[in-house]
């Protein structure tokens, strides 16, 4: 019998032979081994480190809203630092920063069933939901002008200062190259 040089197989095919017989013996286990061995816990874009759970959220909705995912982490990172628990002096709750009657509003139009003790607003996947599908609607409304889009998200009034900061870190992030982290 010729030897695996001779054969010329490829090493990651002996792998994943090996790993399917594995699991056919071990069942789930191995499963779970592999997952938790090789899925990122972070990626890095830049300075900002994410949790991949957050950022597998961010990029569903970007997706869904046609909103850039890295327009959606600078404006996070500026409002909240991606803490979800975050509550501002006026109420803007969430990883977003969502505005209770804006998040009552926005979840009765996208059929979000909402609560009067806005615990709804603190599930990530829903504020990121209702968060991204409102600045989606001030891209629209402002005819695709991302800086006013976000100064009218972070203030009624227009905080022109936070649209251009968040504007100049999302162009920042968008040179970068993103990076697992295990």
């Amino acid at each position: 019998m010729k030897n695996l040089k001779e054969l010329k197989i490829n090493k990651n095919l002996v792998i994943i032979l090996c790993v399917l017989l594995l699991s056919m013996f071990l069942g789930k286990e191995i499963k779970y081994f592999f997952e938790e061995k090789f899925t990122p816990k972070y990626y890095q874009i830049g300075d900002l480190k994410i949790k991949a759970d957050n950022l597998k959220i961010i990029k569903k909705y970007s997706g869904k809203y046609d909103v850039d995912y890295l327009l959606i982490c600078a404006l996070i990172q500026y409002e909240s630092g991606f803490k979800s628990w975050m509550v501002s002096r006026t109420g803007a709750t969430g990883m977003m920063q969502v505005l209770p009657s804006t998040g009552k509003n926005i979840a009765k139009e996208l059929s979000i069933e909402a609560d009067d003790k806005l615990e709804y607003l603190y599930d990530k996947d829903t504020n990121i939901n209702i968060g991204t599908y409102y600045l989606s609607t001030l891209i629209e409304d402002y005819k695709g002008e991302k800086v006013a889009a976000i100064a009218r998200y972070n203030y009624a009034n227009m905080n022109w200062k936070f649209g251009w900061d968040v504007y100049n870190y999302y162009l920042n992030l968008s040179k970068q190259k993103i990076k697992k982290i295990r």
